[in-house]
């Protein structure tokens, strides 16, 4: 559990400044890193700076822009696999958690990526596996399933990826995540 990751809000403290967009994008990094994060906010129904009237003083409504946010993510995590979210390659790749072998996201942050090349570690994976892909505006709160499958095959001694469609497209905007499904299993 992570649990300082500061605050949504407007105060003048160091720790309770965040946008809705960065305390959104800070809890999608602890997920994809196999944490979980606690909110928090700073925001007053005046609009004044006086952390004791917030909710991170006194409780009550929450007034940011995060709280549905974190339900869209929430219900992510509930969709997703029963063991949780785990670091796939925390040294190599910190931006990708799951299951390995079974399920991947894919967190960009404020990156605004037109495409991803998808290439998975090769720990959980023979080849033959096939997945489903679904692009998630975690700011817009929406899924778009991606057309088709990706079939993994061996790319070098690290990665597995799909010869055949070996990059994604993405709409090139910011808090975009890519989440894989396994929908088959390897051949043979």
């Amino acid at each position: 559990m992570f649990d300082e990751i500061c605050y949504e809000g407007h105060s003048g403290a160091r720790w309770g400044h965040l946008s809705g967009e960065e305390m959104t994008a800070r809890f999608w990094h602890a997920t994809i890193a196999g944490t979980y994060a606690g909110h928090s906010e700073t925001l007053t129904a005046d609009g004044g700076d006086h952390p004791d009237a917030s909710w991170a003083g006194k409780g009550g409504p929450l007034l940011g822009t995060s709280p549905p946010r974190l339900a869209f993510l929430k219900q992510v995590m509930q969709d997703g696999p029963k063991a949780g979210i785990d670091p796939i390659d925390k040294w190599w790749d910190a931006h990708l958690g799951g299951q390995a072998g079974s399920y991947y996201l894919r967190y960009f942050g404020d990156a605004t990526p037109t495409e991803w090349a998808l290439r998975l570690p090769k720990v959980g994976l023979k080849g033959g596996e096939a997945f489903r892909a679904d692009i998630l505006d975690t700011w817009n709160m929406t899924v778009t399933p991606v057309d088709g499958t990706f079939t993994m095959a061996k790319l070098d001694n690290y990665d597995f990826g799909d010869p055949a469609r070996p990059a994604l497209t993405l709409p090139g905007k910011p808090w975009l995540a890519v989440r894989l499904t396994r929908i088959q299993a390897p051949f043979g």
